[in-house]
């Protein structure tokens, strides 16, 4: 018998759907993990950059499909015929990540073993095996084009920064999974933000023991200097960038961050436990609608004295009518400031109808917002913020939670959407209550109240020719 040379002992590995020993030392603590499942349908893994996630997914991915007795076995996967389904953060990182990474395990392996793309179910199917990997990235909603039949095994890549994660695991992945009993991975770094779905299906799988965190200090194939570098890099070891994506913390991105003032520290000083009303004072209310969106309305009254907003009172909830909302509004309005009618209401201006139904069967009066430049709306609250100008009752736990989470889009056109905080609709409300209170105005009255021209002789206040003939005089 001829003696096997490196190619043909790698090729008859490769054949049987054995890739491991293409995985570096850290990769094999992940790989191990995983075929460690037992009976659980699903495992978070939640890694820091460097550590070639995606590659490891890939390689399960082809492993899977190829037949692999160890893979199949664990997962209980067929050998033949099996459904496995790869998300990508983008449809662009098929073509960056998933097909390269493919070319790299497939190398050794003749060409007739090579998997074959089907237009039809959008995926690869392996000539041997006739299994499938359907693949799509979650932006622009190509996650769709894998809906329908079963999966056996699913993976999320970078599950953290897909679009819809809720929507997709929910009514796409669980129902495929569930009729074929599949396992699902959820692999990523932390999200931009903790408030992503990626946080709670995570915090779910520490409880019932399915979750592997490895950083950046727990992998053994980079040097100590080359880690400092790329610590140094990305902004230093306190940025939040370092902190999410080499250290898994849950931090929310600073240079994503709609009012990135509003950090866990600094909203320990805005957030007060008691408000006392001044003896005079303005009160304003601001309210961005949504249908689809939640609706968010906000009161808050000016202290002159202390020169601060003061943010009493919230709304916020989902698919109301008129006139429950009306209700709502009425009752916590009347909860902080009584009888006393409000200096300005202001509300979104692509709201025309329910500002006039307010006003017309109510008695609740709106303006509709002016609408600049969002950023420039924004910055001018920011300001406020800097400026130590608005306090929160700790009552508002929802415009808390927003303050210190919410995100810009990729292009700062408009607010992400969150499964918990819907589109950020309290802070729309802040920065059109922040424009619309009057800071110059004083609401206390000339004269104390008991000052009245009943009981005392209260000059003019014009300018008589005696008064202005004294002033002469005087120099005054």
């Amino acid at each position: 018998m001829d003696k096997l040379t490196k190619e043909d002992y790698l090729c008859e590995l490769s054949k049987r759907g054995n890739f491991t020993w293409l995985l570096e030392e850290d990769q094999k603590m992940i790989w191990e993990f995983i075929l460690n499942i037992g009976d659980s349908r699903s495992l978070v893994l939640h890694i820091s950059r460097r550590y070639g996630k995606s590659f490891v997914l890939n390689l399960l991915a082809y492993s899977a499909a190829l037949g692999n007795e160890t893979v199949c076995k664990t997962f209980g996967i067929p050998r033949r015929g099996a459904q496995i389904a790869y998300l990508a953060e983008t449809q662009a990182q098929i073509q960056t990540i998933f097909i390269p990474n493919m070319e790299i395990i497939f190398r050794h392996l003749p060409s007739n073993m090579h998997p074959k793309w089907d237009q039809k179910r959008n995926g690869y199917v392996l000539p041997t095996t006739r299994s499938i990997i359907r693949v799509a990235g979650t932006d622009n909603k190509n996650y769709e084009k894998l809906r329908g039949g079963e999966t056996h095994l699913a993976l999320l890549d970078e599950a953290a920064f897909h679009d819809d994660l809720d929507y997709i695991y929910k009514s796409i992945i669980l129902p495929q999974t569930m009729r074929a009993k599949g396992r699902v991975l959820f692999v990523s770094t932390s999200p931009k933000t903790p408030d992503h779905e990626f946080f709670n299906i995570a915090q779910e799988h520490i409880k019932k023991d399915r979750y592997l965190k490895l950083t950046i200090d727990d992998k053994t194939t980079i040097s100590k200097e080359t880690k400092d570098e790329l610590i140094a890099e990305m902004g230093g070891i306190d940025s939040t960038d370092v902190r999410r994506e080499l250290y898994c913390e849950w931090v929310t991105d600073f240079n994503s961050m709609i009012l990135p003032e509003c950090t866990e520290t600094f909203m320990q000083k805005v957030v007060v436990d008691e408000v006392k009303l001044p003896e005079s004072y303005d009160w304003y209310a601001a309210m961005d609608p949504g249908s689809v969106d939640y609706t968010g309305y906000l009161c808050a009254y000016y202290d002159f004295i202390r020169a601060k907003i003061v943010i009493v009172g919230e709304l916020f909830f989902q698919h109301t009518d008129t006139d429950f909302l009306s209700k709502e509004i009425d009752v916590i309005e009347k909860k902080w400031f009584g009888s006393k009618p409000p200096t300005h209401r202001v509300c979104d201006n692509s709201h025309l109808t329910l500002i006039a139904d307010l006003a017309n069967l109510h008695g609740q009066f709106f303006s509709p917002t002016r609408k600049d430049d969002k950023e420039a709306m924004v910055n001018f609250t920011r300001v406020l913020f800097k400026q130590g100008k608005i306090e929160i009752h700790k009552s508002c736990d929802h415009l808390i939670r927003q303050c210190k989470t919410g995100l810009w889009n990729k292009s700062r056109s408009s607010f992400l959407r969150s499964l918990t905080e819907g589109h950020y609709d309290l802070i729309d409300a802040l920065i059109y209550l922040c424009r619309i209170i009057q800071q110059e105005k004083n609401p206390f009255p000339m004269y104390a109240k008991h000052i009245t021209a009943n009981d005392w002789h209260i000059p003019s206040m014009e300018d008589t020719s005696q008064s202005s003939t004294i002033r002469n005089v005087f120099k005054l």
